[in-house]
C-alpha cells in the first residue's frame, strides 16, 4: 500500500504546481464563472501530455494523449483525485509487473484512482507485444489483474486466425481469450460457432463446449465440445456427429469417347 500510495504521489507532485497555478488564476480573474465548476471541485486540464501511472518505480500503464481533465476535491490532498479524464489516446502501453504487455489505442478513456482501472472507449486497437489484436467499441483494463473486459463485442486476430465475439476477456500476460456468451471464428478452412470458447493464442489451441458446429474442408462436425489442435491441425470432438461429405464420380469420368 506505501509502494502504490508513493506512486500517486509522484503523480501528484507532477500536477501540483499547475493547481496552484490554476488556484492563483482564479482569484485574479473577474470574469471567471463561479458557476460552471461544482462547489467544492477543481478541474484542472492539460492539452498535448504524456502521463504515466507508477507503483513505486514501476510503470503500470502510460499514455500519450490530447487532452487530461483531472477532478479532485478542493482543499484535498492533490494525490487524491478522484478521476482522469483522457482524449485523443495514442502510442498507450499497458505494463506488467513492468514489463511491456500490450498496446492500445482509443477516441477516450476515464481513470478511476479507487478503483484502478482505465475504461477504454471509442475505435479501441489493442495489440500484445506478440501481434495479437483485438477490435472494440469499449474495454475495460484492470491494474489488479492485468486483465482486458469486453463487454460490447470485440474481433480479435492472431497470426492463425480470427473470432468475433459478443463479450470476452483477454489477458496480454497469458495470451488466452475467454468467452462465455458465444464465439464465431474462421481459421485457414476451419469456420465454427460455439457457445463457449477458450482460445490459448500462445499454445494455439481452441476449446469450445456448451454446443459447438463447423466445417474444415469436406468435413461438417456438431458436438457438445470440441478441442482444436491448430498446430497439428487436428479437432476432436466430445459426443457429436461427424458428416464426411463425398464427391459425387459421373458415370463415365476419365474414360476416353
Amino acid at each position: 500500500m506505501m509502494a502504490r500510495f508513493l506512486g500517486y504521489a509522484a503523480v501528484g507532485a507532477v500536477l501540483a504546481a499547475l493547481v496552484l497555478l490554476y488556484r492563483t488564476a482564479q482569484k485574479y480573474d473577474p470574469a471567471r464563472d463561479e458557476a460552471a465548476v461544482p462547489f467544492g471541485t477543481v478541474t484542472l486540464e492539460i492539452d498535448r501530455a504524456i502521463m504515466t501511472g507508477r507503483t513505486a518505480d514501476r510503470d503500470d500503464w502510460r499514455v500519450r494523449v490530447d487532452h487530461i481533465r483531472v477532478r479532485h476535491g478542493y482543499g484535498s490532498n492533490l494525490e487524491d483525485f478522484g478521476s482522469v479524464e483522457f482524449q485523443g489516446l495514442r502510442d498507450g502501453r499497458l505494463y506488467d509487473k513492468g514489463r511491456p504487455a500490450a498496446r492500445f489505442s482509443a477516441e477516450s478513456a476515464i481513470y478511476d484512482r479507487q478503483m484502478r482501472q482505465f475504461r477504454l472507449m471509442g475505435s479501441l486497437k489493442v495489440a500484445s507485444e506478440q501481434g495479437d489484436t483485438l477490435n472494440a467499441p469499449e474495454c475495460i483494463w484492470s491494474e489488479s489483474d492485468g486483465i482486458l473486459r469486453f463487454s460490447q463485442g470485440a474481433h480479435a486476430r492472431s497470426r492463425d486466425g480470427e473470432v468475433r465475439v459478443p463479450s470476452a476477456l483477454f489477458s496480454p500476460r497469458t495470451r488466452v481469450l475467454e468467452c462465455m456468451e458465444g464465439a464465431a471464428g474462421r481459421f485457414e478452412e476451419h469456420s465454427f460457432q460455439a457457445g463457449r470458447l477458450r482460445w490459448d493464442i500462445e499454445r494455439r489451441l481452441l476449446e469450445c463446449d456448451g454446443g459447438v458446429a463447423g466445417t474444415r474442408r469436406s468435413t461438417r462436425y456438431s458436438a457438445r465440445s470440441a478441442r482444436v489442435d491448430l498446430r497439428n491441425k487436428a479437432i476432436r470432438v466430445n459426443e457429436g456427429t461427424i458428416v464426411l461429405r463425398m464427391e459425387e464420380q459421373r458415370e463415365g469420368a476419365g474414360v476416353s469417347p
